[in-house]
């Protein structure tokens, strides 16, 4: 593997990383749940400013074992 090409997908993460048009941000509350695909999206988060605390639980799923169930859910319906 040349140095180009594995310095390629560093190069574009920070060219998306840095394009704000590209940015959508929310305030989630007590309770919110926020789903990201790992594979499709790059996401992050800012920092808790004060005294604010915050508890992030996270959760990964196989995408294969749930298309799984949905095709075997699909075709018994």
């Amino acid at each position: 593997m040349s140095c180009r090409s594995s310095t390629a997908p560093i190069a574009r993460s920070r060219r998306f990383s840095s394009a704000r048009d590209l940015e959508v941000g929310f305030k989630a509350g007590p309770g919110d749940l926020f789903i990201v695909d790992n594979q499709r999206v790059l996401h992050g988060r800012k920092a808790v400013g004060g005294s604010g605390r915050r508890h992030l639980q996270g959760c990964y799923a196989d995408k294969d074992s749930l298309m799984s169930t949905l095709r075997v859910l699909e075709r018994s319906s």
